[in-house]
């Protein structure tokens, strides 16, 4: 996915979610390309097959795929930091 987001240099992160953030529909600009952000949090969904632990973050990006907006995309890279600190549980 590094090549995807551009994100090969990203910090990790200890948690999958920010819990005191409330997201919403209408707040913030949309995000410049819907069909990425779909094509990421489709990915992420998949991944929830094995790692039960993004459920709940990639649901609330999930809600967002029909009207993407950058707060959202902010969570998407986010629950990415996260799996990125955890290459142990994505490693063959």
């Amino acid at each position: 996915m590094d090549q995807r987001t551009g994100m090969a240099e990203c910090h990790s992160t200890a948690t999958p979610v920010d819990t005191q953030a409330k997201l919403s529909a209408t707040d913030g600009a949309h995000v410049a390309n819907p069909s990425e952000y779909r094509s990421l949090a489709s990915a992420l969904q998949y991944l929830t097959l094995t790692q039960p632990d993004l459920a709940y973050a990639v649901q609330q990006v999930c809600l967002f795929m029909h009207d993407p907006r950058e707060p959202h995309l902010a969570l998407i890279k986010h629950i990415l930091r996260y799996v990125k600190g955890r290459p142990h549980c994505f490693s063959p």
